[in-house]
């Protein structure tokens, strides 16, 4: 007969270990995300460092240098809050600048669109996970100063959609089919600190 399974290891972590742990998560995402407020938490660490001795010993077993493991965990946390940014930045100048395989591989100026000339297949490399049975348009939006038209016509029954994603490619909106109807329209995408009217005859 099999032994019984051990208790998972996290359920053997101490409460107040645990919320120690919390904390440092809580303290390295607030460190990536106001790195101007970083010094003041940093003149304030000594008031915490009970706690994040505990939590280390529990979670790794070391107690020599929990700086070093403290460190190491701010540092994944500024890691990927911060490569979406460097990478899609890298491929936009990329998309923007470096003529290749038209046919397959984004290229156009900012605010135009690139439409691709035939299905992907496993040899694009170059960002996303695009369906090998779906062609693909694809455009760099600048709102920075104004909002920016996108205007389809009527649609009939054939299904599209206008995937709208941030900087760091998460979706945001959708225009298509689905969530605003296949009848002709225009759409004006704002950037966040745009004040004003959209244009005559477009929904923002």
């Amino acid at each position: 007969m099999a032994e019984p399974s051990q208790t998972p290891a996290w359920r053997r972590i101490p409460e107040d270990a645990v919320g120690a742990a919390a904390a440092v998560a809580r303290a390295a995402a607030h460190a990536t995300l106001h790195p101007r407020s970083t010094l003041d938490r940093a003149r304030r660490l000594p008031e915490i460092v009970p706690a994040l001795g505990q939590a280390v010993k529990t979670l790794t077993g070391r107690t020599d240098d929990w700086r070093v493991e403290y460190a190491y965990t701010l540092g994944e946390q500024a890691y990927v809050y911060g490569f979406p940014y460097i990478y899609y930045a890298e491929l936009r100048h990329a998309w923007v600048t470096q003529p290749r395989n038209p046919a397959t591989i984004p290229y156009a100026p900012v605010n135009h669109f690139w439409h691709a000339e035939q299905l992907l297949d496993a040899t694009y490399r170059d960002g996303g996970c695009p369906n090998n049975d779906t062609m693909y348009s694809v455009a760099w939006v600048n709102l920075g100063s104004e909002p920016v038209i996108l205007s389809h016509p009527d649609m009939g029954d054939r299904y599209f959609t206008f995937e709208l994603v941030g900087m760091t490619s998460d979706n945001f909106a959708y225009v298509g089919q689905r969530t605003t109807g296949s009848d002709a329209g225009n759409f004006a995408l704002v950037g966040p600190n745009w004040k004003g009217k959209p244009p005559e005859g477009s929904v923002a």
